[in-house]
């Protein structure tokens, strides 16, 4: 707990955090993340706005912290991390980390296969004919 990881395990749950150093007074800024693959492929994006936990205006010189509490159901494999700064309308941009971090997916307990894009956490039923 509290540590920075970037080897992530498919199935648990993280926490990323994103910071922003406000440098004017804004009447209006949203954190946002995204997880994309080395192909540029989005997988997931969200921002305060979407989730409706929008900060309200922001001071000059406030550190704005935004705490993303997922479940991580990607894949086996690498992916990209962004994180933007934007107004709710999405036509400014504050500050934009496109990949600002890589992060590896492993796969758990051997349930979900290289290749998967996602992990359904599915769990098989055989049933033996008589």
């Amino acid at each position: 707990k509290g540590q920075v990881v970037t080897v992530l395990e498919t199935g648990k749950r993280y926490t990323v955090i994103s910071r922003v150093l406000i440098h004017e007074d804004l009447e209006d800024v949203q954190p946002q993340f995204a997880i994309k693959n080395a192909r540029g492929v989005s997988f997931f994006w969200t921002n305060t706005f979407v989730q409706g936990k929008s900060p309200g205006a922001q001071k000059r010189g406030a550190v704005l912290e935004a705490k993303f509490h997922i479940t991580m159901w990607l894949g086996v494999g690498k992916y990209l991390v962004n994180f933007v700064a934007l107004n709710s309308d999405k036509s400014v941009y504050y500050d934009r980390r496109l990949d600002a971090l890589e992060i590896e997916v492993t796969g758990g307990a051997g349930k979900v296969a290289v290749g998967s894009a996602t992990n359904l956490d599915c769990e098989i039923e055989v049933n033996q004919p008589e």
